[in-house]
Formats: C-alpha cells, structure tokens, sequence
C-alpha cells in the first residue's frame, strides 16, 4: 500500500515508483499463490479488481481514490499491454 501511495503521487503509470509497485505487487500475489502468475493471468487478475468493489474499497480508501484503476494502468504499462 505504501509504494502504492508513493507511484499515485508520482502520477506516472509508468515511471520507476510504478514498475517498482508492479513488481512488487506481482511478488505479493506470488507469495500468496505460491508462484508469480504468468503475465497474462497476471493482467486478467488485476483486470479484475476493477470490476469488484471489494478491490477498489481495498485499494482506495487506504491510498486514494483512483488508485485501484491506476495500479491496473501500471500492470497494464509495465507489461507492454
């Protein structure tokens, strides 16, 4: 969440504070599942966030408003998408 809030105020979807959030995030989740997802399974998942409320309470009470869609931004920039 901090490195979240750090690339939101940076602003840039794909400066180094966001490819340093994707990175990280693509670890955590990793961490959960027991592996890093492959790209595309990746990018769905966090495709998905969007369309979930839980995920955006998640993310954006704690960091800001915007920033579950600027996360996704991010992947989607950090993976060529």
């Amino acid at each position: 969440m901090g490195q979240l809030s750090i690339a939101l105020l940076d602003g840039d979807a794909t400066g180094p504070e966001a490819a340093k959030l994707v990175q990280m995030h693509r670890r955590w989740i990793g961490l959960q599942w027991g592996a890093e997802p492959e790209r595309d399974i990746y990018l769905g998942l966090v495709r998905g966030y969007l369309a979930d409320p839980r995920f955006i309470s998640y993310y954006d009470e704690p960091c800001g408003k915007g920033a579950t869609a600027f996360l996704v931004t991010a992947v989607e920039g950090t993976l060529g998408e």
